[in-house]
C-alpha cells in the first residue's frame, strides 16, 4: 500500500485495470464536446449542453462543468451518473484533505486524486480538470489508466477532433482571459457544426483561485468575439 500525492492510501495494484464502464442500457450519455484553455491568469473550461439516450436527444440543458471546491472544476464526457458520482467523491475527499491539513489542496494533488479514483473505480467518464493555485493556472486530461497529463489546451468527447482544429489555430501562450473564453467557445461551436452528439448551446467556466461560477448560453456567446489569426504565407 502506498500514499499518493493527495495523501490518500492506495493499493499498488489498482482495482479495475484499464476497464472502462460503458453506459448501461437506458442511461444518459454525454456524446459531447468539452475543451479547456490555459490563459494568463485563469483556466477556461467549455462544453456543449446536449445529452443523449441512444439515438435520442434526452436533454438540451445538461451542465457538463462541475466545480470541485474553489479554484478547480471538471468538464465531463460519458455517463451522466458516473460524472456526478466522481465529482461528489472528489469534493468530499478534497474537503477532508483540507480540513485535516489546514491547507488548500494543490491542483496537481487534485489531479493525482482524480487519476487514483479513475483507476480504482472506472465510471464510464472521461474528463478535463482545470484549476488555479499558487503555481498558476493548470489543465489536465487523463488517460484510461488514470495518468494525469498537463496541457496548455485540450479537448475531449465525440466532437474533440473538430475542436482541436480551432484550438491549434488560435492558441497562443499567455492568452488574455477574454481571448481564451472566446477561443474555447469557438472550439465548441465548431464541433457542434459537425458532431451530432454535441449542441444546444454552451457552458463556460473561467477558473481563477476563487469560487467557480458556471455560465450558460443558449447560443455560443463569446464565440462571436473570436477572430482566428490570419494564416501566414
Amino acid at each position: 500500500m502506498t500514499r499518493n500525492d493527495a495523501g490518500r492510501e492506495t493499493h499498488d495494484t489498482a482495482r479495475g485495470g484499464d476497464r472502462q464502464r460503458t453506459p448501461a442500457e437506458g442511461e444518459q450519455s454525454l456524446g459531447t464536446t468539452v475543451v479547456g484553455v490555459v490563459a494568463s491568469e485563469a483556466v477556461v473550461l467549455a462544453s456543449d449542453r446536449r445529452a443523449s439516450l441512444g439515438t435520442t436527444v434526452s436533454s438540451k440543458s445538461v451542465e457538463k462543468l462541475v466545480p470541485v471546491g474553489d479554484g478547480a472544476a471538471l468538464a465531463f464526457t460519458g455517463s451522466v451518473s458516473g460524472a456526478q458520482d466522481l465529482a461528489a467523491t472528489l469534493q468530499s475527499e478534497r474537503t477532508l484533505y483540507e480540513t485535516r491539513r489546514d491547507t488548500r489542496m494543490s491542483v496537481a494533488a487534485l489531479a493525482s486524486l482524480t487519476g487514483t479514483e479513475m483507476r480504482e473505480q472506472p465510471r464510464g467518464v472521461r474528463h478535463l480538470l482545470g484549476g488555479t493555485d499558487a503555481e498558476g493556472p493548470q489543465l489536465y486530461s487523463f488517460d484510461r489508466g488514470g495518468a494525469a497529463l498537463a496541457h496548455p489546451f485540450a479537448a475531449d468527447g465525440s466532437g474533440a477532433g473538430t475542436a482541436y482544429g480551432v484550438l491549434e489555430a488560435g492558441f497562443e501562450p499567455e492568452l488574455a482571459v477574454d481571448d481564451a473564453r472566446s477561443l474555447a467557445a469557438a472550439a465548441v461551436r465548431a464541433a457542434t457544426e459537425r458532431d451530432l452528439a454535441s449542441g444546444n448551446g454552451l457552458c463556460l467556466a473561467t477558473i481563477d483561485a476563487g469560487p467557480v461560477e458556471i455560465e450558460t448560453f443558449p447560443g455560443y456567446g463569446p464565440a462571436d468575439e473570436w477572430q482566428a489569426a490570419p494564416a501566414s504565407h
